[in-house]
């Protein structure tokens, strides 16, 4: 039998990485993702889909009900729209909701359904940072990844499945640059490669995984103290977010 894992999002960024440290672990790969990766690698095989289009996802599913079960699912896509909340065109909050929240939760009932996750296999979510801090300047994003957190902590609870909850700061990757504040310098970003070697070092034990370990402190001084963190990081990120002009991914 075939180890097989899904990753969503997987031809840049964090899913990129995610995607080299399984094959890496001799795991054969499907990317699903809108972009076509660059060239061609040993054991990955890309479908090009929309996840914004939730109706859409139970036909893609439907070509890989052939193949084994897969061991390790990683529901890492995500967009954003920066900006004041009420200036951002509806439509493109119905497509932040759609990939980072709906889509995930859609897949995961159908992957279970169709008993195509192994038993004891591994469901591996990437929320953010944000579910910590709130997010003002991308309020939408933020809901969504709190919405996430909290479906993966409902799935942990059944203990059907080793359900591992990833936590990212600020990466180094081309969408959080898109999306950060204008004169951003990215010098503490963390890199992708480290998350996710990290990441599938622990996808055999369920729990929450932060990006470094000052994080780690950041997000529980946003649960014990909100309030001192919102007043720390208003002027270096908030306020800077609020009032840039809106960034969407229109090309969702």
């Amino acid at each position: 039998m075939n180890k097989r894992a899904l990753v969503t999002g997987g031809s840049a960024g964090l899913g990129a990485a995610l995607v080299a440290e399984l094959l890496a672990e001799g795991l054969e790969v499907i990317s699903i993702d809108r972009d076509q990766p660059a060239g061609e690698t040993p054991g990955l095989h890309h479908l090009q889909a929309d996840l914004s289009n939730i109706s859409a996802l139970r036909e893609l599913l439907a070509a890989l009900v052939d193949g084994d079960p897969f061991e390790v699912v990683v529901l890492n896509a995500g967009i954003s729209a920066v900006g004041a909340f009420e200036e951002i065109d509806p439509k493109q909050l119905d497509k932040v909701l759609a990939v980072n929240l709906l889509a995930p939760m859609e897949l995961t009932r159908l992957l279970v359904t169709k008993q195509m996750v192994a038993k004891g296999g591994s469901l591996i979510f990437v929320g953010s940072l944000s579910n910590r801090l709130g997010y003002p300047g991308a309020a939408v994003y933020a809901a969504t990844k709190q919405g996430l957190e909290s479906f993966a902590a409902s799935l942990r609870k059944t203990g059907a499945y080793r359900v591992l909850l990833v936590l990212p700061g600020p990466l180094d990757t081309e969408h959080a640059r898109r999306y950060a504040p204008l004169g951003s310098k990215g010098r503490k970003r963390q890199s992708p490669s480290v998350l996710a070697r990290r990441v599938v070092s622990r996808r055999h034990r369920p729990g929450t995984v932060y990006g470094t370990v000052a994080q780690a402190l950041v997000g529980l001084l946003g649960i014990a103290a909100p309030s001192l963190m919102t007043s720390l990081m208003r002027r270096g990120l908030f306020t800077k977010l609020r009032a840039a002009p809106s960034i969407t991914d229109e090309r969702t």
